[in-house]
């Protein structure tokens, strides 16, 4: 065995680079690693920031037309939590964003409530007499106080340290269409919806390049929220688990899981056509222009048609999505043009009725 290791360990060595390349100074390296992480985190930011400023007024602006469950009070400000990076990136986060063990404000949505009393680096103890906790249950003791739908339109008290001082400020939020976006690390151009938030991957940031693209692909998702398609889809599931669980007493064939899937499976496309027609009015309500989104779905088909959400299922075919578009933007300028309420129209209940038998069948 010894002999053998010895053979293996001189034909490796025979394959070994033969250029006398510099050595590396490990000190000069770790310093080159501190610089990467730091240009990694400022490029998070600059997607993060984008996103915010571009889903903000989608949230606010659709918060009338959105379910009375969907919607959830909206501050502006943004906090992170240095304890919730790795070691290797605490030290950038405290560098750059100036991160502590407590929830700390990175960042302030434009021409939202927290503009004005926020600072970024304020760093949030207590929420209306609550401390707040340090370590990574802080943020998420924050967020669920905060995103509390009970407290829509109810003034927040919070004391920050500012400096070294604590301070004390209130502040009374709008009410928004969920109102929480992410940033996700997956290595897909992608953004999905999970019947709360939306997230996006940094290649999804760079495919929409223009802001009015992003814009497209935020009521997308918001619409999946706001149409409870997550929750349909669970229900669904839950439906097909239970006709698959007689089947599978029935024949002693266990077909739960099938039965699931295709539970799951039903309404897909419809799921997609109405994310891609209510979304086109969430855009549009929020300012933005909505013309090229039937070219634009068609270019993130070519890119990535096994992907542009995670909702799951099949998505329309191409030109009956493109046709579908058109007609959308065709409807939403008529009623810009007759000064009507940009409201989606909703499904007679004859229509209703038959989509009930659909999934029946």
């Amino acid at each position: 065995m010894k002999k053998l290791l010895i053979i293996i360990s001189l034909v490796i060595t025979a394959c070994a680079p033969t250029t006398q390349f510099p050595d590396v100074n490990k000190d000069l390296a770790e310093r080159e690693a501190e610089i990467q992480r730091d240009i990694a985190l400022k490029e998070t930011h600059k997607h993060f920031t984008r996103l915010q400023n571009i889903a903000a007024p989608i949230f606010i602006a659709n918060a009338d037309i959105c379910p009375h469950n969907k919607v959830r009070p909206f501050y502006g400000f943004h906090v992170d939590n240095v304890d919730v990076y790795t070691d290797k990136f605490r030290g950038a986060a405290e560098r750059i964003h100036g991160l502590r063990s407590r929830p700390t404000i990175y960042y302030i949505t434009a021409d939202t409530p927290a503009v004005g009393t926020f600072q970024e680096g304020d760093v949030i103890t207590q929420v209306n007499g609550k401390k707040i906790p340090t370590g990574k249950r802080g943020n998420k003791k924050l967020m669920t106080y905060i995103y509390d739908k009970d407290r829509l339109n109810e003034t927040t008290s919070f004391v920050i340290n500012r400096d070294g001082t604590p301070h004390t400020v209130a502040v009374t939020p709008v009410a928004s269409c969920g109102g929480r976006a992410y940033l996700s690390e997956e290595p897909v151009v992608n953004a999905y919806a999970d019947g709360e938030s939306i997230f996006f991957t940094r290649q999804m940031m760079k495919m929409t390049q223009k802001d009015e693209e992003l814009a497209l692909v935020i009521g997308h998702e918001i619409a999946h929220n706001s149409r409870k398609h997550i929750e349909s889809k669970k229900g669904n599931a839950m439906i097909g688990v239970v006709f698959g669980g007689a089947i599978s007493v029935a024949t002693g064939i266990n077909v739960m899981n099938l039965g699931s899937n295709l539970g799951a499976a039903a309404f897909s496309q419809d799921f997609e056509a109405e994310a891609d027609y209510v979304g086109l009015y969430h855009a549009a309500r929020a300012g933005y222009d909505i013309d090229n989104a039937p070219y634009f779905w068609c270019r993130m088909a070519a890119e990535n048609p096994a992907g542009i959400d995670a909702v799951g299922g099949s998505h329309p075919s191409d030109s009956h999505r493109f046709v579908a578009l058109e007609a959308t933007v065709k409807e939403i300028n008529a009623k810009k043009a007759k000064g009507l309420p940009l409201i989606p129209e909703e499904k007679t209940v004859e229509a209703l009725k038959a989509d009930k038998g659909k999934l029946n069948e």
